[in-house]
């Protein structure tokens, strides 16, 4: 397996290569330095994969049943190795610009839709970006596709019978996109109602004008930025919350849905990308709709959640061992083909 990270090395290399047996897997990791230029490190990623392949096959002599690759942009480049050595080809997708955020140009489109159009097998992590892909490539992809949801750690993210606090969690860096301002306005007029109530935000950013916003609102009482926590952190901070909210007026397919629920948390959040898709319990309205969003928000509140029984449905669904077998089956369909 090969794990390529922008996270930074674990040292202060420009690159670092790591190599370690996980499981019985060979996990081939290379790690780069955040002040890398982007234009270098996206041409870097792309020889890496290239000459690992041919590490891989030509050095070690090892043929893959399976190349499954996560995000197209990378794939022109693996694209000759299956064809040369005919191996089936798989395409997981995560990529928003197949929604439209950010728009990424007609050419960039183009050869993605190239790339999945090549492949044997599209897994795009929603049905929204399953349609963003047809709609923005033009590939006609549905044919060859399923669509596999992000996958949780239930071994993190679980149901405790722990103290629930009077709050409701916002988790997402502080970015355009997720729409912050809309979430302190609707959370003030929570507040007319339960005023003992907290809203805790989650994540990394810049958090001035947020507190601007909270001020001007007179709520920076009942405000809490956390800031960026780990997931270890995350589980316990959602574990003691009544409810995960988000406002977005741009989403994917949020990961933290999934792992809210296998908390036994039920999920308020704007009808945007995949979330509709993920929400078991909870809601969605518009998004840039304040009056709308603390409407669900009390309506929810007032609700009274089986929180184990919703952990537990979650987790048949979200689950490593869930989404596993879905991949496996996928796999088994591609060898058989």
């Amino acid at each position: 397996m090969l794990f390529i990270s922008p996270e930074s090395t674990l040292s202060n290399k420009w690159v670092e290569r790591t190599d370690s047996n996980e499981s019985g897997i060979i996990v081939t990791r290379f790690y780069f330095n955040r002040k890398l230029n982007l234009q270098f490190l996206n041409l870097y990623i792309r020889l890496i994969i290239f000459f690992y392949f041919l590490e891989l096959i030509l050095i070690k002599k090892y043929r893959p049943q399976i190349i499954h690759m996560h995000f197209s942009q990378n794939s022109p480049w693996v694209i000759p190795f299956a064809k040369l050595f005919k191996i089936p080809f798989i395409i997981t997708e995560h990529w928003s610009a197949f929604l439209g955020w950010p728009n990424i140009g007609m050419a960039r489109y183009k050869n993605a839709g190239k790339s999945f159009e090549a492949c044997n097998y599209v897994l795009p992590v929603s049905n929204s970006l399953l349609n963003g892909i047809e709609k923005f490539t033009g590939a006609n992809v549905k044919s060859k596709s399923e669509v596999i949801f992000n996958c949780v750690d239930v071994n993190m993210f679980n149901y405790e019978a722990l103290v629930i606090e009077e709050k409701i969690t916002f988790i997402g860096r502080n970015a355009e996109e997720k729409d912050l301002p809309t979430l302190l306005i609707a959370f003030k007029k929570v507040l007319d109602w339960l005023p003992k109530f907290k809203l805790e935000i989650i994540g990394s950013g810049d958090f001035y004008d947020i507190n601007k916003i909270a001020s001007e609102l007179n709520i920076n009482n009942n405000i809490i930025l956390s800031g960026g926590l780990n997931k270890n952190e995350i589980a316990k901070k959602l574990k003691h919350s009544q409810l995960l909210v988000l406002s977005s007026f741009i989403e994917n397919s949020p990961c933290v849905i999934g792992e809210a629920h296998c908390c036994g948390l039920p999920v308020v959040a704007t009808d945007v990308g995949a979330v509709k898709e993920l929400i078991m319990e909870g809601g969605v309205v518009p998004p840039k709709s304040p009056e709308l969003l603390a409407e669900k928000i009390l309506e929810q509140l007032d609700k009274k959640t089986d929180r184990m029984a919703l952990a537990q449905r979650a987790q048949t669904r979200f689950s490593y061992d869930a989404i596993g077998q879905q991949i496996f089956e996928v796999y088994q369909n591609v060898c058989a083909e």
